[in-house]
């Protein structure tokens, strides 16, 4: 029987915070929380509208054509990142925390394979989920915090490739634990994408190699909505960052040795959201929608 421990936490609205030593960044001097670059304008985030359609009002990046190390999975791994909305703008029901599908909630990051493995994140009644699939098995843990409040908020989202233990953290404190399946949930190098989309089911998921933000990467309907609000400060990491409540960063985070992706959201302009890390695999904005997403916008977690 799987094991589910959901830990609600108190959490202040905006990031903020001193640097601390005693963070619970489980690296040795490298990558710590509180390593963050001097900030230097321009200062911007993108806005997603929701769209959940035609491929458009989101960002694809590449993780089987560029850098292996960015198609995280095979082993263990971190992504966190800031975002901002409203729950009158996410309106997915809660999720069916525990054994559910992660993409069932208002889908903000999808690294998912149609019809077979993969994770990613949403948000259900106004809090955030978790999930990893591997074959038929399904895990999900859940925050026990309602997060679509207009503020900016940090999450962190990791799993033990071993043991299969997922962890959620909101505002650097421990949301969620759960013990879902193990394995394998990258991308398979060069695979061909399924082909079971499309309204008919048979055309190419040509979406399945990419990560996707702020979109159901397959666009599937409604039981899989988008999500409608702001993200800033993008890391994907090829370890567990965290192993006990820390200090979200008032600054933007700095590349080290497990850094498999970065991503600073401050071109402020264009349709490339660019890889800080020496990996170098920048994404794509698919612009489109009425109104018109992702949009460039001067508000970020950091202030200006």
């Amino acid at each position: 029987m799987l094991l589910f421990l959901a830990l609600a936490a108190c959490k202040s609205t905006r990031p903020s915070g001193d640097d601390d030593d005693s963070s619970g960044d489980s690296t040795a001097d490298s990558g710590h929380v509180g390593d963050s670059a001097p900030y230097e304008g321009p200062a911007s985030s993108l806005l997603f509208h929701g769209s959940g359609r035609d491929n458009v009002d989101r960002v694809r990046i590449d993780r089987d054509t560029g850098t292996p190390m960015l198609d995280v999975g095979a082993g263990d791994f971190t992504v966190e990142f800031f975002f901002k909305g409203a729950e009158a703008d996410n309106r997915a029901p809660a999720l069916s925390c525990g054994s559910g599908h992660w993409n069932r909630g208002n889908v903000v990051f999808d690294a998912g394979r149609k019809d077979s493995d993969g994770f990613g994140l949403s948000f259900g009644a106004g809090k955030v989920g978790f999930g990893v699939n591997v074959g038929p098995q399904d895990a999900l843990v859940c925050g026990g915090s309602s997060l679509l409040d207009g503020a900016w908020h940090h999450i962190a989202a990791q799993r033990s490739a071993d043991t299969g233990k997922i962890w959620l953290f909101v505002d650097g404190e421990i949301e969620g634990v759960f013990y879902g399946p193990t394995g394998d949930v990258s991308y398979p190098d060069g695979e061909p994408p399924a082909a079971t989309c499309g309204e008919a089911g048979d055309a190419p998921c040509v979406n399945d190699p990419y990560l996707v933000l702020s979109a159901e990467k397959h666009d599937l309907g409604r039981d899989n909505p988008s999500f409608a609000g702001q993200m800033d400060e993008l890391r994907i990491s090829t370890m567990l960052r965290y192993d006990a409540p820390f200090t979200p960063p008032r600054l933007p985070f700095v590349e080290d040795g497990q850094t498999a992706g970065l991503y600073h959201f401050d071109e402020a302009a264009g349709a490339v959201l660019g890889d800080s890390s020496d990996n170098g695999t920048d994404g794509e904005l698919l612009i489109g929608g009425a109104p018109q997403g992702p949009e460039w916008v001067e508000d970020t977690p950091f202030g200006q």
